[in-house]
């Protein structure tokens, strides 16, 4: 599978592959691909870089997560969180809409007047590592990006004019809802599923058990990089939030403590 799917992507490509006169024989090959594509990147028993290799052609074939701009609520907690980290394709949005305002030019309103002030002074005009292969492709999470870009990306989305850059259809947040980073309070609660932390800090992971490389993208699988953020659906919380472990390091709204 993963062979043929490099020569569909790679060999045949999307113009040659427009080619196809027959529109069903087209239809098969993108949906066998997505199908069996998906099954090997979301297997935890098969090998690791197998799981990657499929997830990368994944999105060569311009796939994305499932559910991607969903906010799952938090059993009890009275507030909905991202089911994904904020992927590259969501932030490339924000970029696209002019999120990063212009340089010298007059504070955009989802900018706090500190986070402008940096933004100017640093003449950030999109995250760090944006054209880095390892880091940037649409399904992964976004990276190198401060906690003022991080709080203007939020508060962008609040913003009614930020729908007309979603796709058609589609809906960033439930209605009566604002968008904001959680607190750290928050972000714990959403990693137990509204649970208190288990007894044994050994089974306190978001899917409930113990460690296992095969549920999360940490150092221990030795990958150097970041993952599709659908890579791993056995390590989501009961709720179906994913990567509440692994991948990468989240900013909260408030400055992080030790409990």
């Amino acid at each position: 599978t993963l062979l043929l799917s490099e020569a569909l992507i790679h060999l045949l490509g999307e113009k040659r592959l427009g080619r196809v006169r027959n529109p069903k024989v087209r239809e098969d090959l993108q949906t066998w691909a997505q199908r069996d594509l998906r099954r090997i990147m979301q297997d935890r028993r098969r090998e690791a870089q197998d799981r990657l290799q499929a997830g990368l052609l994944l999105d060569d074939l311009g796939v994305l997560p499932e559910g991607l701009d969903d906010f799952l609520p938090v059993p009890g907690a009275g507030f909905r969180i991202g089911k994904y980290p904020v992927t590259n394709a969501q932030f490339r949005r924000f970029v696209r809409a002019g999120g990063y305002g212009e340089n010298g030019g007059r504070r955009p309103d989802w900018w706090s007047e500190a986070g402008w002030k940096q933004r100017q002074q640093r003449d950030w005009t999109e995250p760090r590592f944006w054209d880095d292969r390892q880091f940037n492709r649409d399904t992964q999470p976004v990276v190198g990006v401060s906690w003022y870009e991080a709080e203007a990306y939020c508060a962008w989305l609040n913003d009614p004019a930020s729908a007309a850059h979603l796709p058609r259809g589609a809906d960033y947040l439930p209605k009566g809802c604002r968008a904001q980073l959680p607190t750290q309070q928050q972000w714990m609660l959403a990693a137990r599923n509204g649970q208190p932390a288990p007894k044994d800090d050994k089974l306190d992971y978001p899917w409930g058990g113990a460690f296992d490389t095969a549920l999360a993208n940490t150092k221990e699988s030795d990958f150097g990089q970041t993952m599709p953020v659908d890579m791993y659906p056995d390590g989501a919380t009961p709720s179906g939030v994913y990567d509440l472990a692994g991948n990468v390091f989240e900013w909260t709204a408030d400055p992080y403590k030790e409990y």
